[in-house]
């Protein structure tokens, strides 16, 4: 028979941020990761999914605080299928991990009755279902321990059941490129060519951020709320899988996007009087009137003039405020336009403006730590002029 089933992973619930300066934002950026579960629950009402997979991390870490593990629980409670969870390095189930601790134990049946940790790497038969956990039991593994599914004879399960692998880790498309035989020297690795795959009909990863496929049956998640900027087109971090399994058939998978903040990285380059109309064009449709929704990496090059510098730098200010995070990296330098150059120069009715801006044009033209001030120097003075 066929399930559908939600297939999550590397939520990573309480990330603290700790680059983002302002509380406020960093505050946003973990509750926007909470919210996950409210858009599985809909997906989970909308396509029928029986129950919910998820293949590690989802905590950041293994001491999430009393209030993260209420959170997490309530929202998990309001989902109305079971909801399974493997440990990954992050939230590994070593002694003393969050997993353990006596809140957890004591607010995951009051909240989360239908929140399961599969803490042993055994066969669980589910209603719809059989599950082979394959936990991570501290954070760094060196044993495969998707191991023990080798030699497993799918025969003592019944045959009408789908057979899902849950494990979180890296495959050798993602491995630090060691040989890898018997024993691995690559942390929590994953071999999935090892793996009996006419004995499963799906393979549920963590670990990997990006949204992938790695094999006939096997998935990455990725994590369903985008946490970095992103690096490579293949790489698509923000989503969640519904995933339609059948015993001896490829699965169906499909990719819901999920992500609520978007992480954008922008370069441009300034090289005329209408660079910075274009800018504040192209700056416009990407963000339109959003704010707080979207983090930005922006590489500015080329020059301007002064008047335009001082136009840009109060868009920057701006999109610093807009943004949850700006990381900006301004290398464009001011260049005096001609007609700049002659109102500070040919002022007639004060010619020690005009004797200052001329020594200042000439000291911001030598290209050292002094040229810099008399640049400054020289913004000042056109500004004050204005």
């Amino acid at each position: 028979m066929s399930v559908k089933f939600i297939h999550t992973a590397d939520l990573q619930l309480a990330k603290p941020y700790g680059s983002i300066q302002d509380e406020t934002k960093r505050v946003k950026l973990k509750d926007v990761r909470f919210e996950v579960f409210t858009s599985i629950k809909k997906m989970v009402e909308e396509h029928g999914a029986k129950f919910v997979v998820i293949a590690g991390d989802m905590f950041d870490s293994t001491t999430p605080t009393n209030y993260d593990v209420s959170q997490a629980c309530s929202l998990i409670g309001a989902i109305n299928v079971p909801v399974y969870v493997i440990p990954g390095n992050h939230d590994h189930g070593g002694k003393g991990s969050v997993w353990y601790q006596d809140f957890f134990i004591k607010e995951q049946p009051r909240l989360a009755p239908n929140l399961i940790i599969l803490l042993e790497p055994k066969a669980i038969e589910i209603e719809h279902a059989i599950l082979f956990p394959c936990p991570l039991l501290r954070r760094h593994e060196y044993d495969d321990l998707t191991a023990w599914l080798r030699t497993i004879d799918s025969s003592v399960f019944p045959a009408s059941k789908p057979k899902i692998i849950l494990a979180h880790g890296t495959t050798l498309d993602f491995s630090s490129g060691s040989t890898l035989d018997d024993e691995y020297d690559v942390a929590n690795f994953i071999d999935l060519a090892r793996l009996p795959e006419n004995e499963f009909d799906y393979i549920a990863l963590g670990d990997w951020h990006g949204t992938k496929k790695v094999g006939n049956k096997a998935w990455y998640a990725g994590t369903p709320e985008i946490d970095r900027f992103i690096k490579g087109a293949e790489n698509k971090p923000g989503h969640v899988l519904l995933v339609e399994a059948d015993c001896k058939k490829a699965p169906v998978v499909t990719e819901i996007r999920t992500t609520k903040v978007e992480w954008y990285e922008k370069e441009f380059e300034f090289i005329d009087e209408n660079s910075l109309d274009i800018f504040n064009a192209e700056i416009n449709a990407l963000f339109g009137t959003r704010v707080a929704e979207d983090l930005l990496k922006l590489t500015l090059t080329g020059h301007l003039g002064l008047a335009d510098f001082t136009k840009l730098e109060e868009q920057i200010t701006t999109l610093e405020s807009r943004m949850i995070n700006l990381k900006l990296d301004n290398r464009v330098s001011i260049t005096p336009t001609n007609d700049e150059i002659e109102s500070l120069k040919n002022r007639l009715s004060d010619p020690l403006i005009s004797s200052v801006a001329d020594k200042l044009i000439q000291a911001s033209m030598l290209g050292n730590e002094d040229a810099e001030i008399a640049t400054v120097a020289l913004r000042e003075l056109y500004a004050a002029c204005k």
